[in-house]
């Protein structure tokens, strides 16, 4: 097993715009060896606490991801399309300019 400093070494810095590639979350399938269940746990649960009240209610809901480069917005995305994708209806938005 590659050690973290290995792992680290041959990825791909999220930090540095030389090196950023741009993903597209839907299309790109995350490696399921590299799911952390404990990352955004709480939004996860928050989120499913909303599509419960949806199928409960039939009332539409609207929720937003917005957050820092580099504080896993796209990770989330994937784990929530993985979750939720049969629940749920997903719209992206380009950023706007200020």
């Amino acid at each position: 097993m590659a050690s973290i400093d290995r792992i680290i070494q041959r990825e791909v810095n999220p930090f540095d715009p030389v090196s950023l590639y741009t993903i597209n979350f839907w299309q790109e399938q995350q490696n399921p060896t590299l799911s952390v269940d404990s990352i955004h746990q709480n939004v996860i649960s928050d989120i499913e606490t909303v599509l419960e009240q949806v199928a409960q209610e039939h009332r539409p809901r609207t929720l937003i991801l917005t957050g820092d480069s580099g504080s896993g917005k796209s990770y989330l995305l994937g784990r929530i399309k993985k979750l939720f994708n049969t629940k749920a209806f997903f719209v992206y938005i380009d950023p706007w300019p200020d």
